[in-house]
């Protein structure tokens, strides 16, 4: 003959699974304890409260760290901010990286430089003087297609420009240099 061990824990459940109000609160005790919820959370995460002003600070910030790696993004990133001295400060670079670029006869980097800077419109890209050298001019555009723009401030009637191909201007045209002019 078997002998039948008895099993506590059958003697403590059964009389709950018995009775439906027991087996609830039993169910909610382990369900509260359970609970992470219940507990004070370590963290309380706050919505950062950014104004314009920080905004345009952090990125005035990104576009100094970018000018040491690519100083035509930090150009246009410039030009896209709207801030006048952040943008100077970004086309004097990519300039003085365009003279370099002319002096080692790096055309394609050259081209390159040149068309960021009047893609961007920077007021000190090389014109003409009258006695026949080439110099910047600051000017102010309007309207433009693939063949002309047109020049609203910066220049008066009497004043010589260099026209053609960007491409020209861009690769052989510095401040200075002496120039042939040509009747219409």
């Amino acid at each position: 003959m078997r002998r039948r061990v008895k099993n506590p824990m059958k003697r403590l459940i059964r009389p709950m699974l018995n009775n439906p109000l027991r087996l609830l609160g039993l169910f909610a005790l382990t369900l509260l304890a359970s609970c992470a919820s219940v507990r004070e959370p370590k963290h309380v995460y706050e919505l950062p409260d950014y104004t314009e002003e920080d905004v345009r600070q952090e990125e005035i910030k990104r576009i100094g760290e970018l000018k040491e790696k690519d100083s035509v993004q930090a150009l246009w990133r410039a030009s896209l901010l709207g801030d006048g001295a952040t943008f100077d400060d970004c086309a004097q670079l990519v300039s003085t990286e365009y003279a370099a670029a002319l002096e080692k006869e790096d055309w394609f980097t050259a081209l390159r430089l040149y068309k960021s800077l009047a893609a961007c419109s920077w007021s000190g890209l090389p014109a003409l003087e009258k006695d026949g050298k080439a110099r910047s001019a600051a000017v102010v555009t309007g309207i433009q297609d693939l063949d002309r723009i047109e020049i609203r401030e910066g220049l008066s009637e009497e004043d010589l420009v260099v026209t053609g191909p960007s491409e020209t201007a861009g690769d052989r045209l510095s401040e200075g240099q002496k120039l042939k002019i040509k009747a219409q």
